[in-house]
């Protein structure tokens, strides 16, 4: 997520400092554009994803507690 201090990490909630590389991406049912650090948050991304693995496997940060909050809100 963009913020007024700079991006941030939308995977493990740091910001993402002028050195770091930095990846777009995006998630269905999320309308803004997502970030994250190229190394190692992305990679972790894509390995999770290459795997099918469900989001609880996330890191702990801002997309992990989207989907919580998102389950929370439908929970029976």
């Amino acid at each position: 997520m963009m913020t007024s201090s700079g991006p941030r990490c939308d995977l493990c909630g740091d910001f993402i400092l002028p050195q770091e590389r930095m990846d777009r991406f995006s998630v269905k049912g999320i309308e803004q554009e997502l970030l994250c650090h190229t190394e190692p948050c992305g990679d972790d991304l894509v390995a999770l994803l290459a795997r099918g693995g469900p989001w609880q496997e996330l890191p702990s940060g801002p997309l992990r507690e989207a989907f919580e909050k998102a389950e929370g809100a439908v929970a029976v």
